[in-house]
């Protein structure tokens, strides 16, 4: 969250034509940017090309592209296993979803599933989300010999989450 502020405040993140959105809650620090906006102004650029350290040698980094920010973020781990699947718009005020999705993180949770840190946003997403539902990144973690065990549906001022069609 303190990184997306930074990027808001260096004017990274604006408001995409593609997708409308009021400026008073773009604006507002409560709320914020939407999910759009934070995925084409910080996660996209932070992903494209990502260095990373490699185990073995002090200077050894290998440049790696169209990673997940969540596996960029964890690469020294290889990830983490999911203990928690997080639902959500990405219509949403991301400053809002963020202190919703914080309040509510189980106290023994290591990782979650969010869609748009955990898919290469940088990739071809509705490729990789196919037409194929069982194929897709949501299903497998949701099938996964060992699933998450919670799930979170996270509410929003801007859009009802039982309306989007993966909450349905």
């Amino acid at each position: 969250v303190a990184q997306v502020r930074l990027a808001l405040a260096a004017g990274e993140i604006t408001i995409d034509p593609r997708f409308p959105y009021p400026q008073e809650i773009f604006d507002d620090p409560a709320r914020g940017p939407n999910m759009h906006q934070v995925n084409f102004g910080f996660i996209k650029p932070r992903t494209r090309r990502t260095e990373l350290a490699l185990s073995g040698g002090a200077a050894a980094t290998a440049t790696v592209e169209n990673l997940s920010y969540a596996l960029a973020a964890n690469w020294e781990t290889a990830g983490a296993p999911c203990e928690l699947f997080v639902s959500h718009a990405w219509d949403e005020p991301f400053f809002e979803f963020a202190a919703r999705v914080l309040a509510e993180w189980p106290d023994d949770c290591k990782a979650a599933y969010i869609c748009s840190l955990s898919n290469p946003q940088n990739l071809n997403v509705s490729a990789l989300l196919g037409s194929d539902v069982a194929a897709s990144p949501f299903y497998r973690v949701l099938h996964a010999p060992t699933p998450p065990g919670e799930l979170r549906m996270v509410a929003n001022s801007i859009t009802p989450i039982h309306t989007r069609l993966w909450s349905a």
